[in-house]
């Protein structure tokens, strides 16, 4: 039996009286001999019965040096305690190198001395078996259970087996015993199970056991391996790779990737406990194969799992690109992910408002490259970069580098009192142009005239890249109409554009005008001034009356129509001659009157006829509560009492299928055609009405729809009958009820009753065996 803690023995060994404590040789002194376990205590007394001998006692150790005696303070390995005519010996714990004769002597300092005592000790180490308590023994093989000893001088060694009982075993065909162990041959699964080893000191009496489980080794097989949550996954995401295995011992795990990698691409992003590999943010290089070895003394076994990083698109190159007009450009949009992304670049302009810009096909380009640049492809451009996984977007500027151009390299500017006039310079041009002005004069000034303007514009334009030459004329200044030159010069080259600044003037009288009327209106046709030295003409300004008011007031009413606009007068009296003339306007101003024109309103009449407000004659109506509407017409004298809508079903013009409404002015002039029935065509006809009667009609043709109107929500067939069921079920269930209560009868009835009946039955077969018991 194996002992890990000592036992201290006290020994209280007596030396006996000895006979005498002189310095007679003959006397032998007295011997203990024993054998004692390490770590147990010995205590020894040493003394002299014959008190007339002066004693000096000491104990000398296997060395012959003195046993110093006890001193305050840690206690030592050993010491002494002296007494009257007697010494004691104190070793708290053997160990093996105090093995060895001790001495008691008496001491007479003239350096001689005799021995009264010896105590020869042989200290031996308790025995010990230092093995695993479980080992593993390889399956088909020749396989030893190790059982090494230490500190054990004379082994026997017996081997047992534990089953339902505890067999003993031999060296025979089948095991060895082995100094070291047990060799069992040709392992066979029944091989595994609990052994005993048991040593038996034969010199020292003493006994160890040491209890051996025996498992026989299996070859590691590996089942799977799991990717938690898929081996598919997206950078950034974590990863967990378990190899999940069986094998006895259960084997050691290996992790590696397999997979070729580029040098110096980090392919530690990971870390492994076991069968366990984790990823806490997978990224695109983590992509490739893994594999598992488990291992165990049996053998191994390898498994390989691929894993798949999808990767966002990113957009690595896409920056601004400078070029010149006239030569070849590439815009490059370089992109990495996985999948390999989807680019496209979309042309949106010198604006940058993709937000409202809608990019047809044409603008979208896979890859864009010019042959040849021109100042139209300047703008922002934006790469879309898409896969799977996301869609990015970047955005670069695209500049056109471009000597000067204008648009207009002639340009005449009119001046005039009062108007302050900016000559521009301002030109297309990447980089930013040089400026030089030039004054060029004209035919009608003098040489001298024209130094002092020239050294006026260059005092005008000494500051360096003046755009604009801004000149106030006022009555008193010195008018600088003439011819002006403006250079813009830049790396790329020059343009050169000519501005004709010439004095402006009202335009001239208008001379012809003709005009068509109603009762209450007119329209003109006016004739503009075909010779005009000044801004181009903005509107035409009249003033009317009635001729019979020219004679009594010179206030009259006034109109003014932009250029582009009917010149048409409305809320005329019917029947009344009028008298007008007109005058042409600019930025100037407006022009002499012309002559005065007379016209005559014509008498009441019937109204015009009304304008619808739609587009085409034929109108689609596809929705419900469509309104179609239209404008007031001219009443022509008399006001218009009501408007008269008459639609016809099919076309057909015929009592039955036709139906009128009258719409007062009031009202909104307008028709809803919810009045109009679904998948019909119509024919629609409206009149405006007076005192003098009908207007001409007008026409539409209306086309509905067969409209889809949302039904009300009905209950399904099937929830017709689930609820018919039901009712049904309910009624059998208050009948059935009813029965119980009146005639105990029905389907409750029968379950209950029968079921007493039952227990009934059953209570009197147990009462029946019970009595025959």
């Amino acid at each position: 039996m194996e002992c890990k803690l000592a036992v201290l023995f006290v020994i209280l060994l007596s030396t006996g009286e000895s006979d005498s404590c002189n310095n007679d040789i003959s006397n032998s002194p007295t011997l203990i001999e024993e054998s004692k376990r390490a770590t147990t205590s010995v205590y020894l007394e040493c003394y002299c019965q014959d008190s007339k001998v002066k004693t000096n006692l000491k104990w000398l150790d296997i060395n012959n040096k003195v046993i110093e005696t006890l001193r305050p303070g840690p206690k030592p390995d050993m010491y002494t305690e002296r007494q009257t005519n007697k010494i004691s010996l104190h070793i708290p714990s053997l160990s093996k190198t105090m093995s060895g004769v001790y001495k008691c002597i008496n001491d007479h300092n003239n350096g001689s001395y005799y021995e009264i005592q010896q105590y020869k000790v042989d200290v031996y180490e308790p025995p010990s078996i230092r093995e695993d308590s479980t080992q593993f023994i390889s399956l088909g093989k020749d396989s030893k259970i190790k059982c090494e000893l230490f500190a054990i001088s004379l082994p026997m060694i017996t081997w047992h087996k534990k089953t339902e009982d505890l067999i003993q075993i031999f060296t025979d065909d089948k095991y060895k015993i082995v100094s070291d162990g047990l060799i069992i041959k040709n392992v066979t699964q029944e091989d595994a199970g609990n052994y005993i080893c048991s040593v038996l000191d034969l010199k020292y009496s003493e006994e160890v056991d040491m209890d051996i489980t025996v498992e026989v080794m299996i070859e590691p097989k590996i089942k799977q391996i799991v990717a938690n949550p898929d081996r598919t996954l997206i950078a950034g995401e974590a990863l967990t790779l378990e190899c999940i295995a069986d094998g006895v011992p259960y084997p050691e795990f290996t992790w590696s990737k397999v997979t070729n990698t580029k040098p110096g691409v980090n392919t530690t992003n990971w870390f492994v406990l076991s069968n366990k590999m984790w990823f806490e943010n997978v990224t695109g290089e983590d992509q490739g194969t893994y594999e598992c070895i488990a291992k165990n003394n049996a053998g191994e076994a390898k498994q390989q799992l691929v894993i798949e990083v999808l990767v966002p698109p990113q957009i690595t190159e896409f920056s601004n690109k400078t070029v010149a007009v006239g030569s070849n450009a590439q815009i490059v949009c370089n992109t990495i992910g996985r999948p390999t992304p989807n680019v496209s670049i979309i042309f949106i302009g010198k604006d940058n408002d993709e937000e409202f810009r809608e990019s047809t096909e044409d603008d979208i380009l896979n890859n864009l490259s010019f042959i040849t640049v021109n100042p139209s492809h300047e703008g922002f451009y934006i790469c879309n970069a898409s896969n799977e996984i996301d869609i990015v977007t970047k955005t670069m500027y695209l500049t056109v580098l471009r000597k000067p151009h204008f648009k207009e390299p002639n340009e005449t500017i009119w001046g005039w009192i009062g108007k302050t006039v900016n000559i521009s310079c301002e030109s297309e041009a990447n980089p930013k142009p040089n400026i030089t002005w030039r004054y060029l004069g004209n035919n009608e000034q003098t040489v001298d005239e024209f130094h002092m303007k020239r050294q006026l514009i260059e005092a005008m334009t000494s500051e360096p890249d003046t755009y604009y030459l801004t000149i106030d004329i006022t009555a008193n200044s010195t008018k600088l109409y003439g011819y002006y030159e403006c250079i813009a010069k830049n790396n790329l080259g020059e343009a050169i554009k000519q501005i004709y600044f010439q004095e402006g003037f009202v335009p001239p009288p208008i001379k012809n005008a003709s005009g068509e009327t109603t009762a209450t209106s007119a329209s003109f046709e006016i004739v503009v001034p075909d010779y005009l030295v000044g801004p181009p003409i903005i509107g035409i300004t009249c003033e009317y009356d009635e001729a019979s008011n020219y004679g009594i007031t010179n206030i009259h009413k006034n109109r003014t129509w932009s250029i582009d606009r009917d010149f048409k007068l409305d809320k005329l009296k019917p029947k009344t001659t009028y008298n007008i003339k007109f005058a042409a306007q600019n930025e100037v101003g407006v022009g002499e009157w012309s002559a005065s024109f007379f016209f005559e309103t014509m008498k009441p009449s019937t109204p015009n006829s009304p304008i619808w407000e739609v587009d085409f004659p034929v109108v689609n109506v596809s929705k419900l509560n469509q309104v179609l509407k239209w404008k007031a017409a001219d009443d022509n004298g008399e006001p218009i009492d009501y408007y008269t809508l008459r639609y016809c079903q099919n076309c057909e013009i015929d009592e039955e299928s036709c139906k009128k409404i009258n719409i007062e002015t009031t009202n909104k002039l307008q028709l809803n055609t919810n009045i109009l029935n679904a998948n019909t065509t119509y024919c629609v006809e409206l009149l405006a009405h007076n005192q003098m009667g009908n207007s001409a009609a007008a026409n539409i043709t209306v086309h509905v729809a067969a409209l889809v109107v949302e039904p009300t929500p009905t209950l399904s067939a099937g929830a017709i009958i689930g609820i018919a069921v039901a009712v049904v079920l309910l009624a059998l269930l208050i009948l059935d009820l009813i029965l119980l209560i009146w005639r105990r009868q029905g389907i409750i009835a029968n379950c209950y009753y029968k079921n007493n009946r039952k227990r009934k039955d059953d209570n009197l077969q147990t009462r029946r065996q019970l009595l025959i018991q």
